[in-house]
């Protein structure tokens, strides 16, 4: 019995190691740490965690951990560490280390979830003992996050404290315009404060810029610029109220300056099209000074450049384009010069593009018991098979997806943009953990590979739900477009019944050839459009258009 008890204790003593070892491996993690063996760094420091007591071996191999992972291009898992170190709280002795790298994991990832939400919920007063830049990239990562949350409040107190030479401020700039533009809850717009933060970011950030997604930001900031000076002049009345011949100037000074800068967006940018097509907007409400049937002096709108900029997103390099409600406008132009014939040519383009469009959408949102997976797995699958709407309007359900043009639409979004490079990055993450030898197995490559397999799934979930919102916003907009085209009908219909009793004809005939659009400057020459489509016009067609009303 004495001799059973004595064989077990020796094997214990055997199987445990002595306190000495755990001083060899965090010894050995800091070696090939400073090696710049980060892989075999992970390893050591892994089994520290994993096996030793002592709490300053611990604290060290904590901390040792998540920057080596940070070093491996692993920042998902790295911030699971920086997290547990932060959760320790102030005393730990890399609590504030922990957040710099927590920070830097979320910007290396363009994190706007995982990162901001840790942040907001440890976020203390022991933080004003950070460096300023990385305070103020802290605070921008909270405003953020509290801007899509719809605490305007709190989202423009931290985003206020970003100076203007931290790498932040463009983008803090950019949210705080669209706070002042009323675009959270409950917030109203004030403009001249909105306008202030645009035009900072439009001088952060240069025209010649050769970062991509500063160049970006600076376009959404001018883009902001043109519907301010839009929203601000569409409160004026169009006429002058001394002389109703006359426009009102202070509306036409505002819409004039946003026509500018909807002009400012470079050409064939990503963000070209949505500025041609809100700037036929603009063109449609300035007033200037025009003339009625009779030669009488009147307030017009610049209908035919209205015109013209939607025929540049309707030419084929929009071919993939998604502008239902351009068609709408357009027929409201026609309409507001008793252009009755093209009111109608105009209309059937949305009942023969866009009718059968809503049709498969509806069929797709009313398809019960489908998961956030599957609404990611759908918009992956619809954007690789690129199917048009007539496949889908034939297709059975089983093998139903998203038409071409929808899917790319939503595939332009930011969001979808971000989303997607996430759960790219998260893939990225788990072949660089298969291909290093030191993690492609054992405890601690099982462990970051479970820890990335649960975002990738959480991710799944996330970008499922915003696929599956948007779809539905968008068929909703979609079937609010079509109801406005038959609302557009129905008037051109009673106004032709109007001149019918008015006895006045309806059937327009040829029309005579109009003199050619106003050429500003020698810096441009006149083609007339011959049916074809060249790049270099794009974005400067102009229509002739004569009112047809009779007063």
């Amino acid at each position: 019995m004495k001799k059973s008890i004595l064989a077990v204790t020796v094997v214990l003593a055997a199987i445990a190691p002595p306190s000495t070892v755990f001083a060899q491996n965090i010894d050995k993690a800091i070696d090939a740490y400073k090696a710049k063996d980060y892989a075999e760094a992970a390893v050591r420091f892994f089994e520290v965690l994993r096996f030793d007591t002592a709490e300053g071996n611990v604290v060290e191999a904590e901390y040792g951990m998540a920057q080596s992972l940070l070093k491996l291009e692993l920042p998902l898992p790295a911030i699971r560490y920086f997290e547990n170190i932060i959760g320790a709280g102030p005393t730990h002795p890399y609590y504030l280390k922990a957040f710099e790298g927590m920070l830097e994991a979320g910007e290396m990832l363009d994190d706007d979830l995982i990162v901001p939400a840790i942040l907001d919920k440890k976020y203390s007063s022991a933080l004003s003992k950070l460096t300023p830049d990385v305070l103020q990239r802290v605070h921008y990562m909270l405003g953020e996050r509290l801007f899509k949350l719809q605490k305007r409040g709190e989202s423009l107190e931290f985003l206020k404290t970003v100076k203007i030479e931290n790498s932040a401020y463009p983008k803090a700039q950019y949210l705080i315009g669209m706070l002042f533009l009323g675009t959270s809850a409950g917030g109203r717009a004030d403009y001249e404060k909105a306008i202030e933060a645009f035009e900072n970011v439009r001088k952060a950030i240069t025209l010649a810029s050769a970062d991509p997604p500063r160049r970006n930001l600076r376009e959404l900031a001018t883009l902001a610029l043109a519907r301010s000076y839009y929203e601000m002049g569409a409160q004026y009345p169009t006429e002058d109220e001394k002389d109703p011949t006359k426009p009102n100037g202070e509306k036409q000074r505002l819409l004039r300056k946003s026509i500018d800068l909807y002009q400012e967006i470079p050409r064939f940018s990503p963000n070209w099209g949505e500025a041609m097509y809100e700037r036929a907007w603009a063109h449609t409400v300035v007033p200037v000074a025009g003339k009625n049937a009779k030669g009488e002096p009147i307030v017009s709108q610049e209908f035919g450049k209205a015109l013209g900029a939607l025929h540049t997103i309707h030419a084929p390099y929009f071919a993939s384009g998604y502008w239902p409600e351009s068609y709408i406008l357009q027929s409201i132009v026609y309409y507001y010069n008793c252009h009755f014939d093209r009111v109608y040519k105009t209309l059937k383009t949305i009942n023969d593009e866009y009718e059968p469009l809503n049709k498969v959408l509806e069929r797709i949102v009313k398809r019960p018991g489908v998961g956030d997976d599957e609404w990611y797995q759908l918009m992956a699958d619809s954007l690789k098979a690129q199917k048009t709407t007539q496949e889908m309007i034939n297709a059975g359900d089983n093998d139903l997806l998203l038409p071409s043009r929808i899917a790319n639409y939503l595939a332009q979004d930011p969001q979808w943009t971000k989303l997607r490079y996430f759960m790219g990055r998260i893939a990225d993450q788990e072949q660089r953990r298969s291909e290093t030898k030191a993690l492609s197995g054992g405890e601690v490559g099982n462990e970051i590979k479970m820890l990335l397999d649960t975002y990738a799934k959480q991710y799944r979930a996330v970008a499922g739900r915003w696929v599956h919102r948007q779809i539905s916003d968008t068929q909703s907009f979609l079937q609010s477009y079509i109801n406005r085209a038959v609302v557009v009908k129905l008037e051109t219909e009673d106004a032709e019944k109007q001149w019918l009793e008015m006895g006045r004809s309806i059937d327009k005939g040829p029309r005579p050839r109009l003199p050619r659009p106003y050429i500003p400057s020698d810096q441009y020459q006149y083609f007339a459009f011959n049916q074809e489509y060249w790049a270099d016009e794009l974005g400067y067609y102009e229509y002739s258009i004569r009112t047809e009303c009779y007063e």
